[in-house]
């Protein structure tokens, strides 16, 4: 699982995907035929059986869809008890509720700094090339993180054409989070 678009130059960007086994697995497996029978798939599409446990490693799943919303409150929650530090590599950065669990971690004297796309798509997505300054989402969170004393850097491509798709965050050593939300 990851953040990774199968699209022609999505594997050429900048990005993070994980393998799961065990349980953990076959619970994302029940998620994506879910979404399979919500498409109308008549059956379940991946096997059900939920297979015995394979590590000691404590894995937490969640999703944002028709039934759960879960993500924010998984993200915000691992923030908020953050003590030491909150690294954080995305995409996008555009919501104000973890914007704002970012600056308290701050306040409270957590190490935060973000990795952020400097997003010039103008060869993917041209109609972001369009947007005035104001509408650019990663641009608020740097003004409020930068006002904050974040440290704020911007993603450098290493091929042409590549951007930060990555989403992932590393708190207090302890906890890696992964996965598609922005």
């Amino acid at each position: 699982t990851g953040g990774m678009n199968f699209y022609d130059e999505g594997s050429c960007n900048h990005d993070y995907m994980v393998r799961l086994e065990g349980p953990v697995a076959a619970r994302l497996g029940a998620i994506v035929d879910e979404a399979w029978q919500r498409c109308g798939a008549p059956t379940p599409v991946l096997a059900t059986a939920t297979p015995t446990s394979c590590g000691s490693a404590v894995v937490e799943i969640a999703e944002t869809g028709p039934r759960r919303r879960t993500i924010r409150e998984l993200l915000t929650r691992h923030f908020v008890n953050a003590r030491e530090k909150i690294w954080l590599e995305v995409l996008f950065l555009d919501d104000d509720h973890v914007i704002d669990t970012l600056v308290e971690a701050r306040a409270r004297g957590v190490d935060d700094r973000v990795i952020l796309d400097a997003l010039n798509w103008g060869h993917h997505v041209p109609e972001l090339e369009n947007l005035p300054f104001h509408g650019i989402p990663n641009w608020h969170a740097v003004d409020r993180m930068l006002t904050a004393g974040i440290p704020v850097s911007w993603f450098h491509p290493v091929r042409p054409g590549q951007n930060l798709h990555a989403k992932i965050a590393m708190v207090d050593d302890r906890y890696v989070l992964i996965g598609s939300a922005n």
